[in-house]
């Protein structure tokens, strides 16, 4: 399982256990594929970021990091 986020409350991050498709690590990333709960009208930009890696094949020619996923939902 795996949580997309749902609510950001101060320094806290509320998440909503969603089934992964398949899932990989390597050496400094992880690749998980799975359906998305990402709200579009609470989290605008994390929703596009994800649904143009989804659209094309599933995977990004830029990584991106956890840091940079914080970064656009402040």
């Amino acid at each position: 399982m795996i949580g997309a986020i749902s609510t950001i409350s101060q320094d806290k991050v509320n998440a909503d256990e969603n089934a992964v498709i398949q899932y990989g690590q390597y050496k400094d990333y992880y690749t998980v594929i799975g359906p998305s709960q990402i709200n579009k009208s609470e989290f605008p930009q994390l929703y596009t970021t994800t649904e143009k890696v989804y659209k094309h094949n599933g995977t990004s020619k830029n990584r991106v990091t956890v840091s940079e996923i914080f970064i656009i939902l402040i």
